[in-house]
């Protein structure tokens, strides 16, 4: 049985969080970057799903916080980070909400990777 975490629509617009059931594992350059038995799945009207993984979860060193910063009429207030890998580092291709709004306070201290960032992500 799935258990959805929240189902949220607001003016049309709907976001569906869900707890990935089993492990989600991240590579890059065939390396784990996380790996991790309570990401979210996050599921918005007119956008790909995306994976949100505890920061606790990735590997250490792998993140570093840059300035950019972004924010969402839904989510909130997005802090941006770039992934260093044995490959060198790419700028800005991580994401969180650190202190998210009150509807989506399941994926605080959550990451989520730009799909083109990583290898890939896999359900196991």
């Amino acid at each position: 049985m799935t258990e959805y975490v929240i189902d949220y629509k607001k003016n049309g617009h709907g976001i569906r969080v869900e707890k990935v059931s089993g492990k989600l594992k991240v590579m890059k350059d065939g390396k784990v970057l996380a790996d991790s038995r309570n990401a979210m799945i996050l599921e918005e009207d007119g956008l790909p799903p995306v994976y949100y993984i505890p920061i606790s979860d990735v590997k250490e060193g792998i993140l570093e916080l840059t300035n950019r910063k972004s924010t969402c009429q839904y989510k909130g207030l997005a802090s941006y980070y770039s992934i260093r890998t044995d490959g060198g580092k790419e700028e800005n291709k991580a994401w969180r909400y650190a202190d998210p709004t009150a509807e989506f306070d399941q994926i605080r201290d959550y990451v989520a990777f730009y799909p083109d960032a990583v290898d890939g992500f896999e359900v196991y």
